[in-house]
């Protein structure tokens, strides 16, 4: 989505958000993805301006409704000890798990990223999981493989893990390099936006087909026509005075 402000926001309806902002906003950014300036030091800012000291204590003050859930601190907060260091028994698991990191699915972006940073990272999300280890370290997985993806080098790594795997609606399939301008009918008609033009993993409409106003893929060439916030149908005509 791009808001009037400039500012670009890919959501993968599950895990990973990632935020694009023009230079224009540098310094006046403030959120639960961080700031925007060149310190990391108030990356914790609250809406009231204070700098926050926890990941849980900053959280708190970023909800918006009382029903959301209270945020708890990480198990490694006090005294900056690791997940690894506080679980030892989930040590030897969590290294068979991330071990794909240093494997052939991963293997072209090694040249290219301190591929050793992300499996750091890997190994404490699984040994702080208190769910399905398999399912927590996608993420870590996630996050290497599109930082690999923005080094020009996109990978196909899910089906080596089945429990990271997407299943997408009907009708559109899985990319692990899909251009998130593919337009729907509906954008198509309007005034082209000016998309980031990246490589993101995710599903989409196969080639020469885009989403209809149902969320269906249909081709392109059956696209409803949009005026004015109303659908026409395909090769709809209308006499407006002398004009079709």
């Amino acid at each position: 989505a791009q808001l009037k402000n400039g500012l670009e926001i890919l959501w993968d309806l599950s895990q990973t958000i990632q935020v694009f902002a023009p230079v224009e906003l540098f310094g006046t950014l403030r959120a639960l993805c961080g700031t925007f300036t060149k310190s990391q030091q108030d990356e914790f800012l609250t809406p009231e301006g204070d700098v926050e000291t926890s990941a849980g204590a900053f959280t708190q003050k970023w909800r918006v409704e009382d029903s959301c859930r209270d945020v708890e601190e990480p198990t490694d907060t006090e005294g900056g000890e690791k997940a690894c260091d506080l679980y030892p028994e989930r040590r030897d698991l969590a290294a068979d798990i991330c071990n794909i990191i240093k494997g052939p699915e991963f293997k072209d972006c090694h040249h290219l990223l301190d591929y050793g940073r992300y499996y750091a990272d890997c190994m404490e999300d699984v040994c702080s999981c208190e769910d399905d280890p398999v399912t927590c370290t996608c993420l870590s997985l996630a996050n290497f493989a599109y930082a690999c993806a923005r080094k020009g080098q996109p990978l196909s790594w899910r089906q080596a893990v089945p429990a990271c795997g997407i299943a997408c609606p009907s009708g559109q399939v899985y990319l692990s390099c899909a251009d998130p301008c593919s337009y729907s009918c509906a954008e198509i008609a309007s005034t082209p936006s000016k998309c980031r033009e990246s490589c993101v993993e995710g599903c989409v409409c196969p080639p020469g087909q885009t989403l209809n106003e149902h969320g269906l893929c249909i081709p392109v060439s059956s696209c409803s026509c949009m005026h004015s916030g109303h659908y026409y149908p395909p090769d709809f005509l209308q006499r407006r005075g002398k004009e079709m």
